[in-house]
This record gives structure tokens, C-alpha cells and sequence, in this order.
């Protein structure tokens, strides 16, 4: 019997270290991975998130395209376009109130991170110049694709005090998101200046005590890019558009485009997008070494239970 007991013990010892040296590669291949992913490069590759001011209306940045963008206003998810190139333009709510020393939370998720990454940007002081921010970013193929396909119909009403009220009617391109309209040299309101949804990707506003040549300036957040398209009230009723009229790619003011709400059908492939929403995933090391963890263990425990049964035998026939 002390023969049999010090073969099941040497059995014993022999299966655990065989599943000890199972289960290492598996923890090792685990740590290794979680060391390789430099999460933190995965959220800052292609980060821009400019300085975001008390007015801010249209705010416009870079990040990751492989990503998904989250913010909350007032406990409300917003979740911004992303185009393919990382580029995103969002409105920020209306009934939003910023104040200089907030700071405003970018949640990044996908991509294999482990958890919603958060980036923070600290709210700075009003600037006259900062309703829009970020007017420079954006891909110039998508923005030139959107003006050229982007046309301004002016109408002409009388009102019934008399004065003179042109209508505007805005008709563009891409996943719009908001369209605004002011005329030049005003700040950007986010309620006044917010044009009407009329249908599909057509925005309308209306100009009170407005004279021919007065200067027009309209703002199209669409695709994930500020478009300003500058223009002048002409003197009779007609469609006016990018190709007869001052149009700006916003590249020498730091001033966001307006953009329309609705799903507009486009002939360019550069301003008809899908968005994609990247969900985190296992990868495919991290579920093997998991599984060979587990598969380990169980071995161990599949062979100890036997040899504890046989032990438990052995002494009850004794």
C-alpha cells in the first residue's frame, strides 16, 4: 500500500505541474497583451480638440476615426458625426449654458479600448471670434463638394408694417446637422440664427429690413465639416449659389458652417458618408488566453478530484 500511495502521489504532483506550465503561457500571453496596447495612443492619434469658449455655437475637431464620440449635455448623449477621416462638426444645444472654468467631457470608445476613454476640454472666457471654432478644420474636397452642390433662393415679401423681408432658402448636401445664417459681421445665435427645417436637406430663414448688397453668410454643418458660404442679397428674386457668389472654405476665419438636419442624397461620394459605431470588442489573443486559463484550471481540478476520490477509497477499504 505505501508503494500505490507514493505513485498516486508522485501522480499527483506530476498532473499539476503539467497544468501550472499549461495555465503560464496563457497568464503571460494575457499581461503581454495589456502591456502591448497603448490605449492611450489609440485615443490621441489624430486628437484636435480646440479651445471651446463661453459662445461657442459650432464647435469642429479631429480624433481617431476608428472611434465613437460621446458627450452629455445636461445628461443628454449627443454623439457627434464622424467622417471616415476622423473630422467632426457639432452644434452645440441650444439650451446649453457654458461657463468660463466648466469642462466639457469627450468620451472615446471602441477600438479595443477597455472602457469609455474621457478627454476633458475647459470652457474659456466669451470671444466674438469663437462662435464658431475650429472653421479651418475639415477635408477641402468634402467642403468644395458640399458648396458646389449647395444653392441660396432669395424671395422678396412685403410685411405688414411695410418693410421689406427676404426670405431665404437654403438647399444643400450630406448628413446635415444644423444650418445657420447671419448677415455679415454678426455673431452666430444659436436659436435666432438657427435656420427652419423646411424638408430633406432645405433650410429656410427669414432677413427683416434687409437691402440689396447686403452681405449674407451661411454655415453648413454637414459631414463632419464647417462649410461658410458668403453671399449678397440681390436685387431681385433668384437663386444664388457657391459659383456666383464671395463663397469661403472658412480657412481665414476661425467661423464655423451651418448645416441641415435631414438625409440628403448627394452624386459625390465625398459628402455621402456612413456613420459606423465601433463597438469594443474581445480581440482574439485576450479570449485565448482565457480560455487556456480556464481550460488549465480544470484540468487541475478534473485531476485532483480524481486522485482525492482514489485516496478516499483507499481508506475506507482499510
Amino acid at each position: 500500500m505505501v508503494q500505490i500511495e507514493r505513485i498516486l502521489n508522485s501522480l499527483f504532483f506530476m498532473v499539476s505541474a503539467i497544468a501550472l506550465i499549461l495555465t503560464m503561457p496563457s497568464l503571460a500571453l494575457a499581461n503581454d497583451d495589456e502591456e502591448a496596447t497603448d490605449f492611450d495612443g489609440i485615443v490621441n492619434e489624430n486628437l484636435d480638440l480646440p479651445d471651446l469658449h463661453e459662445n461657442t455655437v459650432i464647435y469642429n475637431g479631429t480624433m481617431n476615426p476608428d472611434l465613437t464620440l460621446i458627450l452629455f449635455f445636461d445628461g443628454t448623449e449627443v454623439n457627434p458625426y464622424v467622417n471616415d477621416n476622423g473630422e467632426f462638426s457639432m452644434v452645440i444645444p441650444s439650451y446649453v449654458e457654458l461657463e468660463a472654468g466648466d469642462t466639457l467631457e469627450f468620451l472615446f470608445a471602441g477600438s479595443g479600448l477597455p472602457r469609455e476613454t474621457p478627454v476633458t476640454v475647459e470652457v474659456q472666457p466669451s470671444d466674438p471670434e469663437m462662435d464658431v471654432v475650429g472653421a479651418n478644420i475639415g477635408d477641402e474636397t468634402i467642403k468644395e463638394a458640399i458648396k458646389d452642390e449647395t444653392s441660396l433662393d432669395y424671395r422678396r415679401n412685403a410685411a405688414a408694417n411695410g418693410e421689406d423681408v427676404v426670405t431665404l432658402d437654403v438647399e444643400t448636401v450630406g448628413d446635415v446637422d444644423q444650418v445657420f445664417a447671419i448677415q455679415g459681421g454678426d455673431i452666430i445665435d444659436n436659436e435666432s440664427n438657427r435656420l427652419e427645417h423646411i424638408s430633406g436637406n432645405t433650410f429656410r430663414q427669414y432677413f427683416p429690413n434687409s437691402s440689396v448688397g447686403d452681405v449674407i453668410e451661411v454655415y453648413i454643418v454637414a459631414s463632419g465639416v464647417t462649410v461658410m458660404i458668403e453671399d449678397e442679397i440681390p436685387s431681385d428674386d433668384t437663386e444664388s449659389g457657391a459659383d456666383n457668389s464671395g463663397a469661403n472654405d472658412g480657412n481665414d476665419v476661425d467661423k464655423g458652417a451651418t448645416t441641415t438636419t435631414g438625409n440628403g442624397d448627394s452624386d459625390d461620394a465625398a459628402v455621402v458618408t456612413t456613420e459606423e459605431s465601433v463597438q469594443a470588442a474581445p480581440t482574439s489573443d485576450t479570449t485565448m488566453s482565457t480560455n487556456g486559463f480556464a481550460w488549465g484550471l480544470g484540468v487541475l481540478l478534473v485531476v485532483g478530484g480524481l486522485i482525492g476520490g482514489i485516496f478516499a477509497i483507499k481508506r475506507k477499504s482499510t
